[in-house]
């Protein structure tokens, strides 16, 4: 076996010790031949059919770490097109992987929310909505994705969800309470926070919207502060009817000390 600098930096260790070795005690620590159902060896493959071959397979390092590596291999035939040697590559791709799982867990952690998702892009088109945005609005992912925010809209004065995505392109995050309206029209008084979402090179290339459903709560305030009023003045009557009651009394005592001049 012959090895270029880059295995040597893969496996951490020296030419001498990966000269003489086979690729699978090499690769996997292992002294046995790589084989299906776990690892596929596309060497086997290679010296079989005399083509090319890849697959992903997980390497261990001298020190035990895992990584993950993408494996081609392809065949060098001598002057009678018999095969005389396979050339084996090998890719680290253990951060796409560990990328690829991050997204996977982030998507499935959107997708469960029990909280409503909106992204949209940055001219407030909706791109997302997670299943939580679809049973508190009534809207499906079908109906509302090409769309503004402006459909959800409530009817309240100021600024509406749709106007808030401009604190995103500025690069501003965003949060409180707002009035929107579900399909059947009904109102919904939601918590919101707006915040820009950003590429690698730190440019806004798409908005989240987090909603959570207030409008339980909002109505117990609106009912209590009702309760509070009618308490202050039920108790504001209650003091005029005390201070009438006084002032009566106090006339009638006024008329009863007051001699009869006839």
């Amino acid at each position: 076996m012959a090895a270029n600098r880059a295995v040597l930096i893969q496996t951490g260790r020296a030419m001498d010790e990966v000269i003489g070795q086979t690729c699978f005690r090499l690769t996997h620590d292992t002294s046995q031949p790589c084989g299906p159902p776990d690892h596929t060896c596309p060497m086997d493959i290679t010296r079989q059919r005399g083509g090319y071959a890849a697959t992903e397979h997980l390497h261990v390092d001298c020190q035990g770490n895992n990584f993950y590596t993408e494996v081609s291999t392809s065949a060098i035939r001598d002057q009678q097109g018999v095969i005389s040697q396979v050339v084996h590559l090998s890719r680290d791709t253990t951060e796409r992987i560990r990328d690829e799982e991050e997204r996977r867990q982030l998507v499935a952690a959107v997708h469960q929310a029990t909280e409503a998702i909106i992204i949209t892009d940055t001219k407030g088109r909706v791109q997302y909505v997670n299943p939580a945005f679809e049973h508190l609005t009534g809207y499906s992912r079908g109906e509302i994705c090409g769309s503004t925010l402006a459909v959800v809209d409530g009817q309240q004065v100021g600024p509406r969800l749709s106007q808030r995505l401009a604190a995103v392109e500025r690069g501003n995050s965003w949060g409180g309470r707002v009035e929107c309206k579900s399909k059947g029209g009904a109102t919904l008084e939601l918590e919101t926070t707006v915040s820009p979402v950003r590429d690698r090179e730190g440019q806004i290339t798409h908005a989240i919207v987090g909603q959570r459903d207030m409008t339980r709560e909002v109505q117990l305030e609106r009912m209590l502060r009702q309760a509070q009023k009618m308490e202050a003045i039920g108790t504001l009557a209650e003091m005029t009817a005390v201070i009438r009651r006084l002032l009566d009394g106090r006339a009638t005592k006024a008329a009863v000390a007051t001699p009869n001049k006839g």
